[in-house]
């Protein structure tokens, strides 16, 4: 018989009102064990030990009171769980969330920056280049950004695999490869609402 959800994210019916930080106290005070708990509520008190306390397999096995072969399966399902989708709109939101992430970092240096000493600032202005340049070499080494202006005429990897884009480019492409000078094409690697580096979409 599966046991009841304790924890109330999941669970139908009367919320317990129990967090996994309750449940991993139970669990160390023993006033509770893993096979009591349902398996969601273990894989959450699972994660929360892997994250906070860094054990091993047999380390929670043993605070558990289960299996290392339930603790296996448990790590299974968490990594099912993990996986990350191979889709094109995450490569836009990560795209969109590491641009954005770089600005944040700038920016608070910059708020720092204006209380700190001239040496500080020097030091300050260093720290938020290489923010942006190691931002740019990332979306560069995803394919998001082109290495040299003639790699893509400013297409990405991520457009160019796109059978539409490629064949709607091609007389450009195959124009260059001539030696003639490309007509105009669409360099845009990413409209605001696809959450590219310049854009507003999702991050």
């Amino acid at each position: 018989m599966i046991p009841e959800r304790f924890l109330p994210a999941d669970a139908e019916g009367e919320d317990t009102g129990l967090t996994v930080v309750d449940l991993v106290k139970r669990v160390q005070a023993g006033t509770i064990t893993g096979k009591a708990l349902h398996p969601e509520d273990r894989r959450e008190v699972v994660k929360y030990l892997l994250r906070e306390q860094r054990l091993t397999n047999l380390e929670m096995a043993t605070l558990l009171k289960v299996s290392e072969k339930t603790m296996e399966r448990d790590h299974q399902k968490i990594r099912a769980e993990n996986a990350l989708p191979r889709c094109r709109q995450f490569i836009y939101q990560t795209a969109g969330h590491i641009w954005q992430e770089a600005q944040n970092r700038i920016a608070n240096i910059d708020r720092e920056m204006r209380t700190a000493s001239p040496d500080g600032r020097i030091a300050g202005n260093k720290a938020s280049f290489d923010i942006l340049i190691k931002a740019v070499k990332t979306l560069q080494s995803m394919g998001w950004l082109p290495k040299r202006e003639s790699d893509s005429y400013g297409v990405t990897i991520v457009e160019a695999a796109d059978a539409r884009y490629v064949q709607r480019n091609a007389p450009a492409w195959e124009t260059h490869e001539a030696g003639k000078a490309p007509p105009a094409t669409d360099p845009s690697p990413a409209s605001p609402g696809q959450g590219g580096p310049a854009g507003t979409g999702p991050v």
